[in-house]
């Protein structure tokens, strides 16, 4: 009975540290950004969370009548990463929330890519034109060029106790 308890016990210990080390923001992997659909994203069981978060965002209708009149399909395009294996960071629902947006304003998918990264140090296609300091990330890119980092402006906010909506974020960057 206690060689079972202990074993038992090693098992939790080691169990916790995998979860552990998997969440850690520090860890340099050297793995590739897998693109994702929303539609894959969805359907997988661990991100139930992500079409529950979609579908109770109420994102403001003023705000996104501004960005049906500021996004420009052939000029336009938004990259959002994140690590779909780790709940380990609040700021996930950020992403669904823009999904959320980008469905509500009819923006095709054509317009946006979703990336699943184990750390920002993953390579993505698009490394050679920015890199990428923090997951979860949301680029706007205006002809090619990164104009705007919509999370890493949101941490800001947040620093100095300020919230901003990322239908706001995503309009600030389409007005760059």
């Amino acid at each position: 009975m206690k060689n079972q308890n202990l074993i038992n016990r090693i098992i939790i210990v080691l169990f916790s540290l995998t979860i552990f080390t998997s969440c850690t923001d520090n860890v340099s992997y050297d793995e590739d950004a897998i693109q994702l659909t929303i539609n894959e994203i969805v359907s997988t069981p661990t991100n139930s969370w992500f079409k529950s978060e979609m579908n109770s965002y109420k994102p403001d209708t003023n705000v996104m009548k501004e960005i049906i009149n500021n996004f420009d399909s052939g000029k336009h395009k938004v990259y959002l990463y994140a690590n779909f294996n780790c709940g380990c960071n609040s700021q996930q629902t950020d992403i669904s929330h823009l999904c959320k947006v980008f469905e509500e304003c009819n923006i095709p998918e054509s317009s946006y890519e979703i990336y699943s990264m184990r750390s920002s140090t993953s390579k993505h296609p698009y490394k050679s034109r920015f890199s990428i300091s923090e997951l979860p990330e949301c680029i706007v890119m205006q002809d090619s060029n990164a104009v705007y980092f919509m999370l890493d402006t949101m941490r800001q906010f947040k620093r100095y106790g300020q919230t901003i909506s990322v239908e706001q974020l995503l309009l600030n960057g389409l007005k760059k």
